[in-house]
């Protein structure tokens, strides 16, 4: 580092004013220009400098290599540098007339010796001879409403996209302002203008590459699809939906309601039902996950004692099969049993509830002590070691007293 100090000027260093006030530039690529101006300061000319290497730069301008690079690229297109690499060192030129950055307070030279870049040459002349169409001129009004500078390169670009109307830049000049109500959006504005054709509540968030390939699978097949008439959905649904924080497309919904109509129902019941102090995640999280399975949502836990028979399940809706493995020993201790099953199931993932728990039912309930049939010793181990104390909490909000829960087997 003792060599690359060297190259260092010992105090001041003039520096473009149009570049440190402009508009065009972040403060870190200005930084950049600051520094790389000021290793030209042993030249004549004060614009060559000292052949580097990728290293010696990094240290000087105290950036990685990939920010680097992405500043001398970006310096070049503005032309306020020329560079390139040869022998493993860079050889760069900082250039003294202003190229892209509009009139100059310093330079008095003719205009069209400032604008040799033709895109800027004709975004000026649209400035000057106001030639804007009226998308163009709607979309710069509200732009302007937002704190943009209408007269920037930037917003004229903008409005001149043929994909840009006024409306999608009002939603997501609102969706600006209400998530940063302190802060003045004009430039993230622009930024989201360029980057997105998505609306504000469709864009995507993020995510691994996995789950946005996934996403975008599942969009591909919903569009083969999209020619079959689909049951549209009603308007008091989506108003609940709306009740339960649902953004985006209904096309999800509308497909499960058109094949099960009772199975979005009752989710969407249970979702606005549950107590606020059960929810795990979100409401609309919960009415996700029931929508992409083919369970039935628990039933709701009753609110005292005298209800849990709410809980006792409708006889009609209990198969042969499982009518022949388990025998209703007492239709109380039944309701009993199932608030907290239903519980477990919200908490437990599906492969583990049915392997250990589902098939569990009471036996009798006596002195304080619970006596629950496991299907066989291995399940009754288990279920010692991992559910006693879950079960016997959740027993505490059902019976509002404290008792003990004992997993037996037949052979016990």
């Amino acid at each position: 580092m003792v060599e690359v100090k060297s190259r260092i000027p010992p105090n001041y260093v003039n520096s473009r004013s149009d570049v440190v006030y402009s508009h065009d530039t972040s403060d870190g690529v200005a930084r950049t220009y600051i520094r790389l101006a000021g290793l030209a300061w042993q030249d004549s000319q004060h614009s060559h400098l000292p052949e580097l290497t990728g290293e010696e730069l990094c240290q000087i301008l105290n950036c990685k290599r990939a920010t680097l690079m992405g500043h001398l690229k970006e310096l070049s297109s503005l032309n306020l540098l020329k560079w390139k690499s040869k022998g493993g060192r860079f050889q760069i030129q900082i250039i003294s007339k202003i190229q892209s950055f509009g009139f100059s307070l310093n330079d008095d030279v003719d205009t069209k010796d400032l604008y040799k870049s033709e895109k800027i040459l004709t975004t000026t002349r649209k400035i000057q001879n106001s030639g804007f169409s009226s998308k163009e001129e709607k979309n710069l009004a509200v732009l302007r409403v937002f704190g943009v500078d209408i007269s920037s390169q930037e917003a004229i670009q903008i409005a001149s996209l043929t994909d840009v109307e006024p409306e999608f830049i009002q939603t997501w000049g609102e969706h600006m302002v209400e998530q940063y109500p302190k802060k003045d959006v004009a430039g993230f504005l622009l930024y989201k203008l360029a980057k997105t054709r998505s609306l504000p509540n469709e864009e995507n968030r993020g995510g691994s590459h996995k789950k946005r390939v996934k996403r975008k699978l599942q969009e591909a097949i919903q569009t083969e699809h999209s020619s079959e008439s689909v049951l549209k959905l009603p308007k008091s649904l989506k108003t609940d939906l709306t009740e339960i924080s649902w953004v985006g497309s209904f096309s999800e919904i509308e497909q499960v309601y058109e094949k099960d109509k009772k199975h979005v129902l009752a989710w969407l019941e249970y979702a606005k039902n549950i107590p606020e102090k059960e929810i795990r995640k979100s409401r609309v999280g919960l009415f996700r996950y029931g929508l992409r399975t083919g369970d039935s949502p628990p039933k709701l836990k009753a609110s005292s004692e005298e209800k849990y028979r709410d809980f006792l399940e409708n006889p009609n809706d209990v198969s042969e099969e499982e009518t022949e493995t388990r025998k209703s020993v007492n239709p109380e201790l039944d309701g009993i049993w199932n608030s907290v099953l239903s519980q477990l199931k919200i908490s437990m993932t599906p492969h583990t509830f049915a392997l250990w728990v589902e098939k569990t039912y009471p036996i009798s309930l006596q002195e304080d002590v619970l006596k629950i049939q496991a299907e066989n010793i291995d399940t009754q181990e288990w279920l010692k070691d991992h559910l006693s104390t879950s079960a016997e909490n959740l027993l505490v909000g059902v019976l509002k007293k404290r008792i003990s829960v004992e997993f037996i087997t037949e052979n016990t």
